[in-house]
């Protein structure tokens, strides 16, 4: 009997897991019957892993030790715009990355996002096996629609790392469509007259609004004969319910300082705790006219802080987030070539649709109320099991084909863009183009592709560069060499080269900019085996062997001090190291490449303490040098 497929939403605050049960998509709850789980991931003051509510549950206590959103920088560079944006308003610390990547600090170690979600999918898979009674290791993983080929990679290297193989990473609105698509394929009562030729060509057009915690999506669909033919699709991966939180936050900051308080912004704690606050006031928003905003001992001078917080007040705060909204929506309508009219149902996905004023929005765009038959909070992890059970043959009579969310392009003369794959083009694709060499007897082309809508190469996310070598002695302009470009059903990009005299043929790897490595993702993947065969241990699961479990704490910790005191040395010394060279500076980048060796392959805890002593002590040598500088 083939083992279960499960359908995940990994989301920005809350995430999801589904499966397919009896021909139909079923949510899984935790023991105590919560449908959904903290995107949270903590480690405490013992140095415990807590996810989920029990992360939740000491954030207020732990604040620099409680990673969340950490979707908002996966994938990410550390100096790109949305990563200084976050730094300024999580309070936990982000940092670069050796390769440049934007990670996080936790308990003193350095940790890729893809690491923390790790975290997060590992619960959610137990959760899973709890639930069916066995083991699983294959699942589908949703995203937004306009994550980038690092994020999606990224995502799925965080399923790797969880012990998961990801059989597709699928788009948010797409996953959602499916999750409605099993009640709304019966279209015969459909209303066609005042519709745009277009619309009236298929069975039904749907519009998926998907605004969760941290992503917006918008996606145009069209259905017919059980087909769901995405047409269009555009958002902001920069919106979410977490930038209306801020803004009632500052809203919250600005009345207690108008009591007569003093300025908090730089008291992180503090205004976490407003963030808390606002949060709670937009949730209660919700379904009530007005709340009482209280927080104690957020300064001495105001031991009890209390503000009243209403509905119609509550909407001009997040007027700037509502006015956001529109032009995705229109944008993702002309592209599809429709209008507003030609919609017959609109999808709400994601928590922050529950708000009136999103609600409200929609209706005034679409002209319609949105279908309400399933939980935004849960529609996407259940389209997710629904692709699953097509991959595995449990869920017939329905189809997708979706679309690219980003233009693929090659960086021409002069730093201008050439499109190969625009967005909104079928996928999976593959679109060829003819290449040739610009100096007699040329032996290498070089390539550099980005993705993004910018003309100017500067501007787009850089996937990639490669070096297509070995070509044979010619003229200029005489080689033809056909570059493909590939883009397959989980939105990511394939590269192949062939010469078009010779006929060889090669599959070109992009080595990508960004991202964790396949010895970082295997060591991680070690790691999480290891915790679980703890866990397995503890339950029972074959024997708990106290000497065993002593040897893995004693290589976990020290592997935990050497990444600590590697990542801590290259940090300083690529910041501050300028004038530290000769033997010396040698003889310290030595040691570092000896310690990132220990740390991919050793097993025995005693080498690794023994190669921490080593970079201590060379690295003492160049604390001198900083002191003396």
């Amino acid at each position: 009997m083939a083992k279960k497929v499960i359908g995940i939403d990994l989301g920005t605050a809350n995430s999801c897991v589904c499966v397919i049960q009896d021909g139909k998509p079923y949510v899984i709850a935790d023991q105590e019957g919560r449908k959904t789980t903290p995107s949270i991931f903590a480690i405490d003051a013992t140095g415990n892993h807590l996810v989920g509510y029990t992360a939740q549950d000491q954030q207020d206590r732990n604040r620099t030790n409680t990673i969340f959103a950490v979707k908002r920088l996966i994938g990410l560079k550390y100096d790109t715009p949305e990563v200084t944006e976050a730094r300024e308003k999580l309070p936990y610390s982000i940092i670069p990355a050796e390769n440049g990547d934007a990670w996080v600090e936790i308990d003193g170690v350095p940790t890729s996002p893809e690491a923390v979600s790790a975290h997060v999918l590992v619960h959610l898979k137990e959760i899973a096996e709890a639930h069916l009674g066995e083991k699983v290791h294959r699942c589908v993983i949703t995203v937004p629609a306009h994550f980038n080929d690092a994020q999606r990679q990224a995502t799925k290297d965080a399923g790797k790392i969880a012990g998961m193989d990801v059989l597709r990473i699928i788009n948010e609105p797409t996953a959602a469509a499916l999750a409605f698509g099993l009640d709304i394929v019966d279209t015969s009562d459909r209303a066609v007259a005042g519709k745009s030729a277009k619309a009236a060509q298929s069975d039904m057009i749907v519009c998926v609004f998907d605004l969760g915690g941290g992503t917006f999506d918008v996606s145009i669909l069209a259905l017919r004969d059980g087909v769901f033919d995405v047409l269009s699709t555009h958002g902001d991966t920069f919106l979410g319910g977490e930038d209306f939180d801020l803004a009632i936050m500052d809203w919250i900051h600005d009345q207690f300082k108008q009591q007569g308080g003093p300025d908090l912004t730089r008291d992180k704690g503090a205004m976490q705790r407003m963030k808390l606050a606002a949060r709670k006031a937009k949730h209660d928003l919700s379904d009530e006219n007005e709340v009482v905003i209280s927080i104690s001992n957020l300064a001495p001078a105001i031991p009890e802080f209390q503000t009243s917080l209403n509905r119609k007040l509550l909407e001009k705060i997040v007027r700037p987030m509502m006015d956001r909204l529109e032009g995705p929506c229109l944008a993702a309508l002309e592209d599809a070539g429709l209008r507003p009219q030609d919609v017959d149902d609109t999808i709400l996905v994601g928590g922050m649709t529950k708000m009136p004023a999103v609600r409200k929005f929609c209706k005034t765009i679409f002209g319609k109320e949105a279908l309400d038959t399933v939980d935004p909070d849960e529609a996407v992890a259940l389209g997710a099991s629904v692709q699953a059970g097509l991959l595995e043959g449990l869920v017939k009579g329905v189809s997708l084909k979706d679309v690219t969310s980003l233009s693929l392009s090659l960086e021409v003369a002069g730093g201008m863009c050439h499109t190969l794959i625009p967005r909104n083009t079928k996928v999976p694709c593959k679109i060829s183009e003819i290449f040739t060499t610009s100096a007699p007897n040329q032996s290498q082309i070089s390539v550099h592709i980005v993705q993004g809508e910018s003309k100017f190469s500067p501007d787009n996310k850089s996937l990639g560069r490669f070096e297509l070598t070995g070509l044979p002695p010619a003229p200029r302009g005489e080689p033809d060499i056909e570059i493909s470009f590939e883009v397959d059903g989980d939105g990511m990009v394939n590269v192949e080269a062939k010469d078009l005299k010779t006929g060889e043929e090669q599959r070109i790897e992009i080595v990508a900019s960004s991202g964790l490595s396949e010895s970082e993702i295997d060591q991680l993947l070690r790691e999480n085996r290891m915790n679980e065969a703890q866990k397995d241990r503890m339950s029972g699961g074959g024997g708990y062997d106290r000497n065993q479990d002593l040897a893995d704490d004693d290589l976990s910790k020290a592997k935990h001090d050497l990444k600590s005191m590697v990542f801590i040395t290259q940090f300083k010394l690529d910041t501050e190291g300028g004038y530290f060279r000769g033997s010396a500076r040698s003889t310290l980048e030595e040691c570092l490449k000896t310690s990132r060796e220990v740390l991919r392959s050793a097993k025995d805890p005693q080498k690794v303490k023994n190669s921490l002593m080593a970079l201590q002590t060379v690295a003492a040598i160049f604390e001198q040098h900083l002191e003396a500088a």
